[in-house]
């Protein structure tokens, strides 16, 4: 249910997991390599902050083999180099994975440069209404991760009038979102509105090539 096991928790601290596919770990190596080089090479240049929206809880189940490992959340707060973030928050509209995700940072005592909060990415302005604590004169690493094609164009313009300084990292679930069901929303505009928002305008389904090729 909303990507959160239902059926088993971690056997590290009994608390709720993300179910994900193989290609999760993937995806959480990258983004701790990045990490590395981005808050490593700006520490000395701009005060740092990490900003994630659609956390999860922390930790990942792998549905097929059931191995565990840590999310995106908490690889992030193990790196090395987070000692040079000043702060950093993650966003879920999970009430559960909210609170699962800080008993996790909890337990890392570092409750004191990151918190979790319940974040609509639907409702930009109430998320960079919390963003502005951070000012304008830092540099933000911000990490998009929905599972599918849902957070609206409009998120990303609001956040980055509103933090100016930010490195994005969008997470486009092209194989899992996209590449299934975009041929079924051309001709159908209930469907295609998602894609719209995501997009943020509805180009893509006026054009003629993509018009013709979604229809063979």
């Amino acid at each position: 249910e909303n990507d959160t096991c239902m059926m088993v928790k971690s056997q590290n601290d009994n608390l709720s997991v993300r179910c994900v596919g193989e290609w999760a770990e993937d995806k959480i190596y990258l983004l701790h390599q990045y990490f590395g080089i981005f808050a490593g090479g700006m520490k000395k240049k701009w005060p740092l902050n990490y900003i994630e929206i659609c956390s999860g809880p922390g930790i990942c189940i792998n549905r097929q083999s059931g191995f565990e490992f840590d999310g995106t959340a908490i690889s992030i707060i193990k790196h090395e180099q987070f000692q040079h973030i000043n702060k950093a928050i993650f966003y879920d509209y999970d009430n559960n994975v909210v609170d699962t995700l800080n008993k996790r940072i909890s337990h890392l005592n570092l409750s004191h440069k990151a918190i979790a909060r319940y974040g609509d990415y639907n409702n930009p302005n109430s998320i960079c209404a919390e963003l502005k604590i951070l000012g304008p004169n830092c540099l933000n690493l911000i990490l998009i991760d929905p599972t599918d094609c849902s957070v609206p164009f409009s998120l990303i313009e609001k956040i980055t009038a509103t933090l100016k300084h930010v490195d994005l990292i969008i997470n486009v679930a092209t194989m899992t979102d996209f590449n299934r069901n975009i041929q079924m929303a051309f001709g159908d505009p209930k469907r295609a509105e998602k894609y719209i928002r995501f997009l943020g305008n509805g180009s893509y389904f006026s054009s003629s090539e993509n018009i013709a090729y979604c229809a063979n």
